[in-house]
């Protein structure tokens, strides 16, 4: 039987909900409450579901789910210093 794995630390909770004013839903609170809601309904009790440390992805693994312009696109974006990348980010 497969597993999911949940990814997750406390850094994800530094992340800016408020981007340019806008909500994210990389939302620390949601974060927090997903991770309770877990917790306390004892779905990482079994090994159905497991807690995963982060692990840096390199190019072959992002090309697995990205295509090669959209990774060109956030590359070159990040490059000229960061942004709003609109629609992309989700």
């Amino acid at each position: 039987m497969r597993s999911t794995g949940v990814i997750s630390n406390t850094d994800h909770e530094l992340h800016d909900y408020m981007l340019k004013g806008f909500p994210s839903p990389e939302n620390p609170a949601r974060l927090q409450r997903i991770m309770q809601h877990l917790r306390d309904n004892k779905v990482l009790e079994n090994n159905n579901c497991k807690v995963l440390s982060p692990v840096s992805a390199y190019d072959p693994d992002i090309l697995r789910v990205h295509t090669k312009d959209y990774f060109s696109f956030v590359q070159l974006s990040s490059l000229n210093g960061g942004g709003w990348l609109l629609c992309h980010s989700f």
